[in-house]
């Protein structure tokens, strides 16, 4: 499906911060593909290989990194979180302004556990936060994952959509968009 991430794939703070602004251009409408809003200020972004270099790139620009073990280090973090056969990744971003914004925070606690996607009779229930040792925690940003016994590109060409829910009611099921779908699947 989509390669692992090596650090000739990054390019250093100096390079990167030359074609950011261009690269950056291409990334707006794939993250908007690989999109969807749950609920009110609630969207799941889906990660590809793209939008994990991306994100890698992002952070070798904040913290201007230029030596190849640094840039390692960040493409360690974040390599898990490319989409396999096996398993969809995705982040969960919750976007609140103003004040009451910690109690709208505090009213979707949860909702990180209870998302479910499923393709055909097959149901994936979140694996939420692995990149902290799947601990709950309020926060308006967290890491998904749904794994698969099966590839889940085979299921999804036998039953021809996939379902977005939640089974703590924080929104009604739903099946994800065509162009997000073939944006994931590349």
């Amino acid at each position: 499906m989509q390669a692992g991430i090596e650090t000739q794939h990054i390019q250093t703070f100096h390079t990167y911060r030359l074609n950011r602004k261009s690269f950056r251009q291409q990334m707006i409408p794939l993250r908007k593909n690989l999109s969807i809003m749950l609920a009110d200020s609630v969207r799941l972004q889906f990660e590809t290989r793209q939008t994990v270099i991306y994100q890698i790139q992002e952070m070798v620009y904040a913290d201007k990194l230029a030596d190849p073990s640094r840039i390692q280090a960040q493409i360690d973090n974040y390599a898990h979180m490319i989409t396999s056969n096996e398993r969809i990744s995705a982040t969960l971003m919750m976007e609140f302004s103003g004040s009451t914004a910690e109690q709208s925070l505090k009213q979707r606690q949860g909702i990180e556990q209870s998302i479910f996607l499923q393709i055909g009779d097959t149901v994936s229930w979140v694996e939420a936060n692995m990149d902290i040792g799947g601990k709950p925690v309020i926060s308006p940003v967290h890491f998904l994952q749904f794994s698969f016994s099966v590839p889940w590109t085979k299921q999804l060409e036998q039953a021809g959509s996939m379902l977005v829910g939640s089974a703590g009611g924080f929104f009604p099921a739903r099946p994800l968009p065509t162009t997000l779908i073939k944006a994931l699947v590349g």
